[in-house]
């Protein structure tokens, strides 16, 4: 039996916008698929997504992508300027209640769709202006928030670490690639004229781990590497990616810094986890391996380099970060070349 016309004309759109929620593998992508739902199903005249960041000047909403009347999918670069959070009390409001908030202003019916992040925390909103509310739309919109959360449940729970939270291996493989594919292009804006890419990869080992789980067994064991986890995550940067590989073996993406900087920031992170104590463990130590990302390189290219600087601060008394740019120019490593697929790291 074939649907009536009328309700063809909502069932289509709606079960197509769902296809694309779901087909998402990254946040970033499944809230800008939403984005495209919610400006499709008000028929608004725009619909702004707003990232909410800590800054000096307090929590400001940060516009990131704009979906405006008469140019249906998308996403314009004329954004509007960013936000403090306190200057509107409907943005504030929807995100403290953790609902849809909607209010009336010369210019039509605007809303305001909360959006959670990480560790449910608010991770910004969409700012809809002229819309157009039906009976479907009403029912539908907050369904739609519901099922990304759902959804965003479940991309968390296959690409994060069970231990300690953080981005697993096989997210990794994912990230990486998709960041060797935006260097890469043609249009890409960060890289530089010398082949820099604004990007460094660091590998980060715990020394001496097997004597932890040997002395005093996998449970502290599995403690060291929370607690070393939860200050990765407190030392780094929202903008930086963090990955357990595996064992005591975890990776950190640096984005927009150089070499020397990023060299500074792993200090400043071992010397943390020195001077940490750790439950019945006492002291432990990391060594690190850092590499810069530059243009042209394949991902086993990236991880050989940043493993050999870490195989070489492990040979060299451990407890130090080992940059593989500086080794080489000093001449204690020589540079070769990998091909993709050859190479076996863990």
């Amino acid at each position: 039996m074939s649907l009536p016309e009328k309700s063809e004309c909502t069932v289509t759109p709606l079960l197509t916008s769902l296809a694309d929620l779901t087909s998402q593998r990254e946040q970033d992508a499944l809230s800008l698929s939403l984005g495209q739902a919610v400006r499709d199903l008000t028929h608004a005249s725009s619909v702004t997504f707003y990232r909410l960041a800590r800054l000096d000047a307090g929590l400001t909403l940060l516009p990131a992508s704009c979906w405006r009347e008469g140019i249906p999918g998308t996403m314009t670069a004329d954004l509007p300027p960013p936000i403090p959070l306190s200057d509107v009390p409907q943005f504030e409001q929807a995100l403290a209640r953790e609902e849809i908030t909607s209010f009336s202003t010369s210019a039509g019916m605007e809303l305001v769709l909360p959006l959670g992040g990480h560790r449910q925390k608010a991770e910004g909103l969409f700012h809809v202006q002229g819309a157009r509310i039906d009976a479907t739309a009403d029912r539908v919109l907050p369904l739609l928030l519901v099922i990304r959360k759902n959804f965003l449940d479940l991309l968390r729970d296959n690409q994060h670490d069970l231990l300690t939270g953080l981005l697993n291996r096989k997210t990794f493989d994912h990230r990486i690639g998709h960041i060797m594919a935006r260097i890469n292009s043609p249009h890409h804006r960060e890289t530089d004229p010398k082949g820099g890419s604004g990007y460094c990869m660091a590998m980060l080992d715990i020394d001496h781990f097997k004597r932890i789980n040997d002395n005093f067994g996998h449970l502290y064991g599995d403690e060291v590497l929370l607690l070393f986890a939860n200050m990765m995550q407190a030392s780094f940067r929202e903008e930086d990616a963090l990955f357990r590989f595996g064992g005591e073996e975890f990776v950190v993406l640096l984005k927009g810094i150089e070499t020397s900087r990023a060299w500074q920031v792993l200090d400043r992170f071992r010397k943390k986890i020195e001077n940490r104590d750790f439950p019945q463990v006492g002291r432990v130590t990391v060594s690190c391996g850092l590499t810069a990302i530059r243009s042209g390189d394949l991902p086993p290219q990236i991880l050989d380099r940043a493993d050999r600087a870490l195989y070489f601060a492990k040979g060299h008394g451990r407890n130090q970060v080992a940059s593989y740019e500086t080794l080489v120019e000093m001449g204690h490593l020589q540079t070769h070349e990998i091909s993709s697929g050859s190479i076996e790291l863990f």
